[in-house]
């Protein structure tokens, strides 16, 4: 899984959250179709919206990484309850010595390759 380049990103500014997540969901369903097979647009838009409200209180708030952060919530189910992978996500996303992207490379280098191991 990689990142999307940051001129394929683009949200309408302004936008209200329901506007927002429905962009945010169709940039995750272009840029990491793998991970959208199969999933119901509502249940989709729930986990977007969830992600982007995490994300404010996480300050993480640029569209580029609100979109790789919702993203994770489609890793497999297995790989986000396993006990390693689960604490090191929560303890990296809430490591503020860190920007937002520092954090979300962090993630997407160590542990989204082990989270692909669980599908």
């Amino acid at each position: 899984m990689i990142s999307p380049p940051p001129e394929r990103i683009s949200v309408p500014e302004g936008a209200d959250l329901s506007s927002r997540s429905t962009c945010i969901w169709e940039l995750v369903r272009a840029e990491y179709p793998q991970l959208c097979k199969g999933v119901d647009d509502d249940v989709a838009l729930t986990r977007v919206t969830q992600a982007i409200e995490d994300g404010e209180a996480l300050d993480i708030v640029e569209d580029l990484d609100v979109v790789r952060l919702a993203a994770l919530a489609f890793l497999p189910e297995a790989a986000l309850s396993d006990p390693f992978i689960s604490s090191v996500l929560i303890r990296i996303l809430n490591n503020f010595d860190w920007n937002a992207a520092k954090r979300l490379d962090f993630i997407y280098r160590h542990l989204v390759p082990r989270a692909s191991l669980f599908d």
